[in-house]
């Protein structure tokens, strides 16, 4: 059984480990190859809209802001692109590491990060 590469962008992105999950996609935590700086990676995966096209407006809109922004609070735009073979859609953003905090219930500690979801 013959390897397909996997898409252009995939091959610059190392994903690493899940960062979070939102209703239309998924962010993990990758390493890109060109620089080595630890990125995320956000994926929305066209097949799970079901015909709806809001979540990609949303998602293209969500894009085209980040490139435009430059500001110390927000994670810096890297790079975005398509799979063609399975539809999901890719924004590359700095990495920016969440702070450990207790849950209200007093319970384990949770990590979150400002790029998850």
């Amino acid at each position: 059984m013959a390897e397909t590469a996997p898409p252009e962008g995939l091959q610059r992105y190392q994903i690493m480990e899940p960062l979070g999950a939102g209703a239309q996609g998924r962010t993990f935590r990758a390493i890109d190859r060109q620089t080595g700086a630890a990125v995320a990676v956000k994926v929305l995966h066209l097949r799970s809209l079901g015909g709806d096209w809001k979540p990609f407006d949303l998602f293209e809109r969500e894009c085209q802001a980040l490139e435009s922004l430059s500001h110390p609070g927000i994670p810096r735009y890297v790079d975005r692109y398509t799979s063609e073979t399975t539809g999901d859609f890719f924004l590359v953003m700095e990495l920016v590491e969440g702070r450990r905090c207790r849950s209200a219930s007093g319970g384990p500690e949770i990590r979150r990060s400002c790029c998850a979801g």
